[in-house]
């Protein structure tokens, strides 16, 4: 079953938001690079205000969405409560989470986000240290 329009609405403004974030870095990298003349410098500055406004507002909309759907502001509260999660980490948490009711503890939410070890083995000769999995959804993992 596809996702309510309002959770997709949500994941549009989510994946807005995610890309103006890396479009801003990639700007500030060029600036930081040591551009030597002053329109191109300018164009970069300027560039660089108007996604942080853009970035301000789609925060905004985000938060808006979430606060006039009560069911995702019920999802909402709990994770905004957790110490170094704000309302954008929430939002977009939400986001990619799509129903957090539907897990069953945080365990199978950390699978989904593929934030559990994986122990790395071949045989009985080889064995490695355990990693991440990484299998999961990364925009998950990236919010986190």
């Amino acid at each position: 079953m596809p996702p309510a329009a309002e959770l997709r609405e949500l994941q549009a403004l989510a994946r807005r938001l995610e890309s103006l974030i890396e479009m801003r870095a990639a700007e500030e990298n060029r600036l930081s690079s040591g551009v030597s003349t002053a329109a191109v410098r300018r164009s970069l500055e300027e560039h660089i205000a108007y996604l942080r406004e853009e970035i301000k507002q789609t925060e905004r909309l985000l938060q808006k969405h979430i606060n006039h759907h009560p069911d995702l502001k019920e999802q909402s509260d709990p994770l905004d409560s957790i110490p170094g999660i704000g309302e954008t980490t929430a939002a977009l948490l939400l986001a990619e989470i799509v129903n957090i009711k539907q897990y069953k503890s945080a365990r199978q939410v950390a699978a989904y986000a593929g934030l559990v070890p994986r122990e790395r083995r071949s045989g009985t000769s080889v064995r490695g240290h355990a990693r991440l999995s990484k299998i999961g959804n990364a925009r998950l993992r990236k919010a986190l």
